[in-house]
């Protein structure tokens, strides 16, 4: 296929995902504890060990990610190799309802990271007060490497952010959800957003700000289970509830394998949301770079119960 064919290709698994119309929520991660190291230049597929992250340093942090449950993403600002090594920016967030916190710990040298308290941080415990960090972070997928569409659709997207909050805004690896790009996640809540238009980015921020949701853009906050995820999209929309606080998760349970129900209060009254998951009807490769076709499935409001 000559060079000049390919741009269709290189942006199908996001065209496919938004010709179906498949619904954005409860496609966010379900990690709620997120170390954001800064570490410019490429980055190859695999982010973390493919970059200019030094060796000893990468692999100590994949240890780290099974052994205390936390989620290691690299951020930067740029793509090219800086000429100089200067101190890069790591933060810790946590994104739990209820434990929602951010800490920023500047690193002269990325084997500083490792000095962090981990456990502690895996604990979902702050590790330092005079970290503590309340600024938001805008972090937007633009990893070409992944997949292409991350990077044609992402790149736009940091642009545009970084018009308007140009200190808060950064380049993200890997988020998951290739097909919905761009995406990207607010901090510290956590509020994973897909298919955000450029034109949006000035609008979602002063939202976030105020501690508001973009209902329609959302796909869930990261550290809630998929159903939830999808419970609270959808008590969202139903109720015309924007605020953060203004939707809380009381409990869930797993009736089936493809079947959940959430209790929320919502509005000042309780409610119970049904949520099922089930195949779209339309296999097709989810990623770009995937070799087969499959079904990803999607999460649905069965029934929602005012309890009272």
């Amino acid at each position: 296929m000559p060079p000049t064919a390919r741009p269709s290709r290189r942006l199908y698994c996001a065209n496919q995902a938004e010709r179906l119309g498949e619904p954005l929520a409860g496609s966010a991660s379900e990690d709620a504890r997120w170390l954001l190291i800064e570490q410019p230049g490429p980055w190859d597929r695999q982010a973390l060990t493919g970059s200019d992250l030094p060796a000893d340093v990468a692999q100590a942090l994949a240890r780290a990610e099974e052994e205390h449950g936390i989620k290691v993403h690299l951020i930067r600002r740029t793509a090219a190799r800086p000429e100089i090594e200067c101190p890069r920016a790591c933060f810790l967030v946590s994104t739990e309802r209820g434990n929602s916190w951010m800490e920023r710990h500047p690193l002269e040298r990325p084997e500083q990271v490792l000095d962090l308290d981990l456990a502690a941080f895996g604990a979902g415990r702050p590790t330092d007060p005079a970290a503590a960090w309340r600024e938001p972070v805008y972090a937007v997928c633009t990893h070409g490497r992944r997949d292409p569409c991350c990077a044609e659709r992402g790149r736009p997207l940091r642009r545009a952010f970084a018009a308007h909050r140009d200190d808060q805004t950064w380049e993200s690896a890997h988020l998951g959800g290739h097909r919905f790009s761009p995406t990207m996640v607010a901090f510290p809540y956590g509020l994973c957003y897909g298919q955000v238009p450029a034109a949006r980015a000035l609008e979602l921020a002063e939202a976030h700000e105020r501690g508001e949701v973009l209902v329609e853009l959302l796909r869930g906050r990261v550290g809630d289970a998929r159903p939830v995820q999808v419970a609270d999209a959808a008590v969202r929309a139903s109720e015309g509830l924007r605020g953060v606080s203004d939707v809380e998760v009381l409990r869930w349970t797993e009736r089936a394998s493809n079947r959940a129900s959430v209790w929320l209060m919502a509005g000042g009254r309780v409610l119970r949301a049904d949520v099922r998951w089930i195949p779209t009807g339309r296999p097709r490769p989810v990623s770009c770079n995937a070799a087969q076709a499959e079904d990803p499935g999607m999460g649905v409001l069965e029934a929602l119960t005012p309890l009272g």
